[in-house]
């Protein structure tokens, strides 16, 4: 685990980002989480729950937001991003 590229982030400050996401977009807080950290990284959250990609497919997060089977898809095609 050592040579893991890991980074530590404060969890209240997530914590609270997620919050303001869960009221703002009215989702369960702990899918909110991975929305938030993926936003501080400049980064996209990968997920199997198809119900939570579209329920944010049409915010302004909709694009941070890719499914499992979409990547898989794209890496089928070559395509990337």
């Amino acid at each position: 685990m050592q040579d893991m590229p890991i980074r530590w982030h404060s969890d209240e400050t997530l914590c609270a980002d997620a919050a303001r996401l869960a009221i703002t977009l009215d989702r369960p807080v702990y899918d909110l989480v991975y929305l938030a950290l993926a936003q501080r990284l400049s980064a996209r959250v990968i997920t199997a729950d198809q119900r939570f990609a579209n329920a944010l497919a049409t915010t302004n997060h909709g694009d941070l937001v890719v499914t499992l089977s979409e990547l898989s898809s794209r890496h089928s095609a070559g395509v990337s991003g």
